[in-house]
């Protein structure tokens, strides 16, 4: 499965009047050309919304065995958005162009990809640049990892925690850094969120065994280790920052239901390795933002969606979604 997210094309933003988040995703066919990459998020400059609670467009094209396109289907879609909305003013200022150094400053111009309300009063630091989950792409995983209470064991600034608090109950967000912890705070903040997520400084492998069956899924997003996982054409996922079979494993330990947000060249064979641990089915989505791969979400258990688009026993189906997934 290939989910594509696009933002608008305003090449003129305007924060001081803001207009809903626009983003097309597109679901496509086994034989689609694949040929741009990207280390980062890629579009045009200051693409993207400036604006809280998600509207886009969710395409779906289907591919007959012979390569021809019967048909497809076109929905649009509204993310119900913080529960309760920040009433601050647009702060131009919260992170400043000249305070951003020369390795991050590529990824100014996409601020609005990464965090919509980003002039409201958003934070990061340098990691946090070139690691967050665009929005668009988090508003995806939000709609396919829901559930009353849901673990990010690696929340950084709090791109995918955020989106999360948008559909679930409660989210357990966990880093083991604390200056993430305080920046995610405060981003959720911006979002008028952070009354539902509770934030925890750790180790998520060590957490992980004292906390049983807290929570009804893990979302892992583990630090890929900067932009030099590019260089490998197939990445091992045991040489991460964090060991990749290692946060699996704890994650398993809590629930079945698990989700990683995964490098774009990760060896796809050891995710099926894992999976069979335990006799899970697993489901990889390429994920293009901007035409560009972004990574590659995997779920295992009963995130996994046959094929009439249903997941397996977990939650709803993500909206829209039908076809075939790659398991």
């Amino acid at each position: 499965r290939h989910i594509r997210f696009e933002d608008s094309d305003d090449e003129s933003p305007q924060p001081q009047d803001p207009q809903p988040p626009s983003a097309a995703s597109t679901l496509e066919g086994t034989n689609s050309h694949e040929t741009e990459e990207s280390e980062g998020v890629e579009g045009p400059e200051d693409s993207g919304a400036k604006s809280g609670g998600a509207c886009w467009k969710h395409s779906e094209l289907y591919w007959d065995d012979d390569g021809s396109r019967p048909w497809s289907k076109i929905w649009t879609h509204r993310h119900p958005g913080p529960s309760t909305p920040s009433t601050r003013s647009p702060d131009p200022t919260s992170t400043e162009r000249e305070e951003i150094d020369a390795e991050v400053s590529k990824y100014y111009k996409y601020r609005y990809s990464l965090f919509s309300l980003f002039d409201y009063g958003i934070k990061l630091d340098h990691e946090s640049w070139y690691s967050v989950t665009p929005e668009a792409l988090a508003q995806h995983h939000a709609y396919r990892c829901h559930g009353k209470v849901v673990i990010d064991a690696f929340c950084g600034s709090g791109g995918n925690a955020i989106q999360l608090a948008c559909v679930c109950q409660r989210v357990i967000a966990i880093d083991i850094d604390p200056e993430k912890l305080r920046l995610a705070a405060n981003n959720a903040r911006v979002y008028g969120v952070e009354h539902k997520i509770e934030f925890v400084l750790g180790d998520f492998t060590s957490l992980a065994a004292s906390m049983g069956r807290l929570a009804d899924l893990v979302f892992l997003s583990p630090p890929w280790g900067g932009p030099s996982y590019s260089a490998a054409e197939v990445f091992d996922l045991r040489l991460m920052t964090v060991d990749g079979l290692e946060v699996f494993l704890a994650a398993r330990k809590i629930c079945s239901s698990v989700a990683m947000f995964l490098p774009r060249n990760s060896n796809v064979a050891q995710l099926a390795a894992w999976a069979s641990i335990h006799g899970d089915k697993v489901e990889v989505e390429k994920n293009l933002v901007n035409r560009h791969v972004k990574g590659l979400t995997v779920y295992f258990g009963p995130l996994v969606m046959e094929p009439t688009g249903r997941m397996l026993s977990h939650g709803q189906q993500s909206p829209g979604h039908v076809g075939n997934g790659a398991q």
